[in-house]
Parts: C-alpha cells; sequence; structure tokens
C-alpha cells in the first residue's frame, strides 16, 4: 500500500520509470515535462485560486513559473524521486507568497516555514534564451505581456488600451501570447541543449 501511494504521487511511475524520463528530458524528450503539466496545472491553479484566493491571472502565472522551475530543476537533476506533487505544489504557492509579500504583508501563520524559504532560480542563458523569444512574438503579444507584466496595468484597463471588447478577452489574449513566448522559449532551448 505505502509503495502504490507513493507510485500515485510521483505521477503513476516507480523510480527507475522516473529515472528514465528524467534521462529523456536532460536529452530533450518533453515527456516527463508533459505528464508534469497536465497533471499538476489545473489542480495547482485551483489551489491557488480557492485555498488562497488568487486571481485567476495571478495564479496561472504562478504555475506556469513553476512549471518552468520545475523542468529546470529536473533537467540539473534537483528533484529527487519522491512525492513530486507535492514538491510542486511548494514551488507553485512559494511562488505566489513571494510576489504577494512584495505587494503587501500577509499572514504566514498557515504556511509551513519549508514553503517560505525557496531561492528564486536566474539563469543568465535561460534569460537569453527567453530575449530571443520575445523578439520572434508578434507586436501585439509584446504590446500586451510588457504592458501587463512590466508596466503593471490591469486587464480591465489594458483591454480598453488595445480596443479589446474585454477584459475576459485580453486575459484570453495574454494567455494566448505566454504560450506562444512558452512555445518558442522551449523550441530555442531544445536547439540549444541538443
Amino acid at each position: 500500500m505505502r509503495a502504490f501511494l507513493k507510485k500515485d504521487r510521483n505521477l503513476g511511475l516507480d523510480e527507475a520509470q522516473f529515472t528514465f524520463l528524467v534521462q529523456q528530458l536532460q536529452k530533450g524528450d518533453e515527456q516527463l515535462f508533459e505528464q508534469i503539466f497536465c497533471r499538476f496545472f489545473k489542480k495547482n491553479l485551483s489551489l491557488l485560486k480557492h485555498k488562497y484566493q488568487a486571481e485567476h491571472e495571478e495564479a496561472y502565472d504562478c504555475v506556469m513559473w513553476a512549471m518552468l522551475r520545475m523542468r529546470q530543476m529536473l533537467i540539473e537533476d534537483k528533484v529527487a524521486y519522491g512525492n513530486i506533487e507535492n514538491y510542486f505544489s511548494r514551488i507553485a504557492v512559494t511562488r505566489y507568497i513571494k510576489l504577494q509579500s512584495r505587494k503587501k504583508e500577509i499572514s504566514t501563520e498557515n504556511i509551513p516555514e519549508s514553503m517560505i524559504g525557496e531561492d528564486t532560480f536566474v539563469d543568465d542563458e535561460m534569460i537569453e534564451i527567453l530575449n530571443k523569444a520575445w523578439e520572434q512574438l508578434d507586436d501585439s503579444c509584446k504590446t500586451i505581456l510588457k504592458a501587463y507584466y512590466y508596466d503593471k496595468i490591469e486587464l480591465k484597463k489594458l483591454s480598453e488600451i488595445i480596443n479589446d471588447s474585454s477584459a475576459a478577452n485580453t486575459r484570453k489574449k495574454k494567455e494566448r501570447c505566454l504560450k506562444k513566448l512558452r512555445t518558442l522559449f522551449f523550441k530555442m532551448y531544445g536547439t540549444i541543449d541538443g
């Protein structure tokens, strides 16, 4: 029973399968990352929105950031087989808490101390690749993403600026632009690593 629970918390993989998929990811095969994305993205999006009352956009961005962070850590062999599901949730929640603490003081009495000390990962090579991916984005995506993330313009105001029909429609465009950027990033990252 204990082995079954451990396997269930690790994408249904035993340790040998997990190790093999990590090695494949390091060679450019995204199968493990895709499994993590499919299994954990919606679940953690819901966790942030319901348990932490995160706005959809903030939750989406934090979970996407956690996806990229988890992928990088797997490639660098910094994630051991154990409880991948819990570890991924810790990354997403920690990211959200850090962003919130920059905005305002929040109570941390219900947050395990181990979740607060996570260091932010910055890699010069990844920044360079991200810049190259950014350059390949179309102008409308650059405008939306820059306005939202860099200029901190709220979706309602942004939808007015770009003459969009609604904030919800602008949010969908922002999500599609993030997906384009992510696709370009991984395409270039795979070319450099492969």
